[in-house]
């Protein structure tokens, strides 16, 4: 930049051109040091934003990591709920097939158990009637021997009361009877031994 100074016949350059010449390059170079310092304040702001950024995108990287291992873990996590879930179908199916098998049993349990109860309740009335048609026979056979009895009672009453007369009958009979043969025989045996004898 080129610069006309006035000159003074004695004394070199005008002072007042070089003052004003000096303020004004002062004044540019505060100018120029002002917009520094806002550009250095603008960068050194812009600096902490980008720190701030930097900061938040180490976190981020860091989440990321995390999350990668998590990812990681919980895709194992993942395969092993994966291994079990089959394992629990495949024991679900058996279980299952158990379940029918033991379902097949339990309807063939309660077919014979039903055919035992109809059984057994068949055999129950077949039961309660015989019990009841041999309670009735044994009531008239009862009445039959009730009468029987009544009827023989009187007959026999009165066949003991014959019998009594005849036994009577008979005893007067006998002591009416003549025993004195008896005894004359006896001596004749008697004597008719002793004669055999001399």
């Amino acid at each position: 930049m080129s610069v006309n100074f006035r000159t003074r016949m004695f004394g070199g350059f005008d002072r007042e051109d070089v003052v004003a010449y000096i303020e004004k390059i002062a004044k540019e170079n505060q100018t120029q040091v002002d917009e520094l310092t806002r550009t250095a304040d603008d960068l050194r702001q812009q600096n902490g934003e980008l720190s701030q950024q930097l900061a938040i995108l180490r976190r981020q990287v860091e989440n990321c990591e995390d999350s990668r291992r998590e990812n990681v873990e919980l895709t194992q996590q993942v395969q092993r709920l994966e291994e079990e879930n089959r394992a629990l179908q495949d024991a679900l199916h058996q279980e299952k097939e158990r379940g029918d098998e033991l379902q097949v049993q339990a309807d063939e349990y309660a077919r014979i158990r039903d055919h035992i109860a109809e059984i057994e309740i068949s055999a129950h009335h077949r039961t309660e009637e015989f019990r009841s048609q041999t309670i009735a026979r044994i009531h008239g056979l009862v009445a039959q021997q009730r009468t029987w009895c009544s009827e023989n009672s009187a007959r026999y009453e009165e066949l003991l009361q014959r019998f009594g007369e005849k036994l009577q009958a008979a005893r007067n009979v006998l002591q009416e009877t003549d025993l004195s043969g008896f005894d004359d025989m006896l001596r004749s045996l008697n004597e008719l031994d002793e004669e055999l004898d001399k």
